[in-house]
């Protein structure tokens, strides 16, 4: 029995390690975009994350893989960010944007924001289920 039982069990293992989708980054569309409101100009970057799961080690590979990738250029923007959304039915490698389903409606999706101001790395959000969990708490009090 214990013959039987150990092949069956490594069998099963290597069968459900098989079935979990492979951990990527790829650019989502739009990749880039561009805006400029009064004088203040962003950028901002777009990525799918494939095999996307809720732990430790892919966090450390999103945010090697954003200060790995980030422009050359990124100083010249006052306010430059790579955007990160998970794999679903909606966001996936065959998403468009389009006027009337543009990538920003899809925030239940997005899983990490990497924000850098004026050149300097400034912060990142770490999003579920379309909120911010790791926001720190702002105090706000009345001026008068």
């Amino acid at each position: 029995m214990k013959r039987f039982f150990f092949p069956t069990i490594v069998c099963v293992l290597v069968a459900c390690s098989a079935c979990r989708k492979k951990f990527d980054i790829v650019p989502l569309s739009p990749y880039v975009k561009d805006n400029k409101f009064d004088s203040i100009v962003q950028q901002s970057k777009y990525y799918l994350i494939e095999g996307y799961a809720d732990n430790i080690d892919q966090f450390e590979k999103i945010r090697d893989f954003a200060f790995r990738n980030i422009d050359t250029d990124y100083k010249a923007f006052d306010s430059y960010a790579m955007v990160f959304y998970r794999e679903s039915s909606e966001t996936n490698r065959r998403y468009k944007e389009t006027p009337e389903n543009i990538i920003e409606w899809h925030g239940d999706d997005i899983v990490y924001m990497f924000v850098w101001k004026k050149g300097g790395y400034r912060y990142y959000f770490k999003y579920k289920n379309g909120e911010i969990i790791n926001a720190p708490k702002i105090k706000i009090r009345d001026i008068d």
